[in-house]
């Protein structure tokens, strides 16, 4: 997810640098980032989000998709944006390793519930993002849960080839517009509500919209159907 925002250097009091970048499939770039020597970055919650300033003075937001124990770096995955051919790239293309950049505190406005018995992780595209760093820490606390990611094909599926080999690989499930309608995400793989039961859903504001829908005819409640949405880029 990345909103522009007016900068602020409240919401920027930390410098990092780029030591890492990689292009992980679906038109996205990993990002990783390393504070500078003799500092660590604030502890964070699954969920949560930075502020960073790449270039001049734009801010954008992005979901932290680490461990959520990790202090000695944090992870994000951007998106990259069509342009048209007389349009500069986007600053996030125009990133190297080794370059300065200025993040935020993390802040969450998509927390897990710790008193759910058994949680539901339902991604489209890059909204997976949030979930693995959700990943991570349920599979710390042993918790109940599954992971649904849809995309339009393999090919628009970031993280593609890594899904199987993430701590929490075994507890995902992967549906493809584009594959066989058995394999699409239906009634049975949301599941009737009953207490205790959480619903996660992160990704286009469409996507978001549809499984809301379908949720509700399967008697989930609003208050147990936690989104985070995003227009796609144009």
């Amino acid at each position: 997810m990345t909103v522009s925002v007016a900068r602020s250097a409240r919401y920027l009091p930390q410098r990092a640098r780029i030591i890492g970048l990689r292009e992980v499939g679906g038109d996205v770039r990993e990002i990783v980032l390393r504070p500078l020597s003799g500092e660590t970055f604030p502890s964070f919650e699954a969920g949560a989000h930075i502020d960073v300033c790449l270039r001049g003075d734009a801010v954008r937001q992005y979901s932290l998709l680490n461990d959520p124990d990790e202090r000695n770096r944090c992870v994000i995955a951007v998106k990259k944006s069509p342009n048209r051919f007389d349009e500069p790239a986007p600053d996030e293309e125009r990133l190297i390793v080794g370059q300065p950049v200025e993040i935020g505190i993390p802040r969450n406005h998509f927390s897990l519930d710790r008193g759910s018995r058994d949680v539901l992780l339902v991604a489209g595209g890059i909204g997976l993002t949030p979930m693995f760093a959700m990943g991570h820490a349920l599979v710390r606390e042993n918790s109940t849960f599954a992971f649904h990611i849809c995309a339009r094909s393999r090919e628009a599926l970031p993280y593609a080839d890594e899904l199987d080999r993430l701590p929490f690989g075994s507890r995902i499930r992967v549906h493809l517009d584009d594959g066989p309608a058995a394999q699409q995400l239906d009634d049975d793989d949301l599941g009737l509500w009953s207490s205790g039961r959480s619903l996660y859903l992160c990704g286009p504001i469409g996507f978001v919209s549809a499984v809301i829908e379908r949720a509700r005819r399967l008697s989930w409640p609003d208050r147990a159907i936690h989104t985070e949405s995003f227009s796609p880029s144009k």
